[in-house]
């Protein structure tokens, strides 16, 4: 309950996005910049039609589930 109030907190109603997960919003809200973050949201990364949670992830440097570069892949070993 509290992570929700959090990420609603950094999500006013009028800057969320219908068609991006509760998920997506709550890993992307870790940016600090509030312009940034609202800027984001709002571009898929190059290739994807979409925002997941592994490419919200690598956006905010985070692990990923699927690592696809060799440094996520160590990082996933080791995590």
């Amino acid at each position: 309950m509290k992570q929700a109030r959090q990420t609603a907190s950094k999500w006013p109603k009028d800057r969320r996005v219908a068609e991006v997960s509760f998920a997506v919003h709550n890993i992307l809200a870790s940016i600090a910049d509030e312009e940034e973050r609202f800027a984001t949201i709002l571009t898929p990364p190059p290739g994807r039609a979409r925002w997941t949670p592994d490419e919200a992830n690598r956006r905010t440097g985070r692990q990923v589930v699927k690592p696809v570069t060799p440094q996520q892949k160590v990082s996933a070993i080791h995590g």
